[in-house]
């Protein structure tokens, strides 16, 4: 019964950890990316308006890092459809990010084939959360961090 278990399983495992690797890599790179261009921005001339300069990087962080996590739901989604774990490609998406916030997905199910790969979309979620939530924090510190430095700069400045 238990090899039984094992070979039901092998393919919402393979896909699973497939995708979560896949989707945990692309976001790591997508991050970087998203780096780059915050501390460009940081450095640019035209950062000369302190809070406001600073709250707009800020909002275009967090559009950013949003956006990734709806290209990793998109792509479990499109994982579900292809295997035909689901049907439509809405209920995918709206089941993709009920399981990749661990909030669920109103009724949606997955065909009792792939019942095992939404719970590993969920471990990808915690996941891919707590990468961007580290990675907000260290933007968070960075920024804080350039307007401490700022303000010395300006009071040294006028001394």
């Amino acid at each position: 019964m238990f090899r039984d278990a094992i070979g039901y399983w092998a393919s919402d495992w393979s896909w699973g950890l497939l995708l979560l690797t896949g989707c945990v890599v692309l976001h790591t790179i997508g991050l970087g990316a998203i780096e780059v261009g915050f501390e460009r921005a940081l450095a640019s001339r035209f950062n000369r308006h302190g809070h406001v300069h600073s709250n707009v990087l800020l909002a275009g962080v967090v559009l950013s890092v949003a956006l990734l996590h709806s290209i990793d739901v998109g792509i479990f989604a499109f994982a579900y459809v292809y295997v035909e774990a689901i049907t439509t490609p809405v209920d995918a998406i709206r089941f993709s990010l009920g399981a990749m916030t661990t909030s669920g997905a109103d009724g949606i199910v997955l065909s009792d084939k792939w019942k095992l790969l939404g719970g590993i979309e969920a471990m990808a979620g915690m996941l891919l959360f707590g990468v961007s939530t580290a990675f907000l924090f260290s933007v968070l510190n960075r920024l804080f961090s350039k307007r401490i430095e700022t303000r010395r700069q300006k009071r040294s400045a006028r001394n």
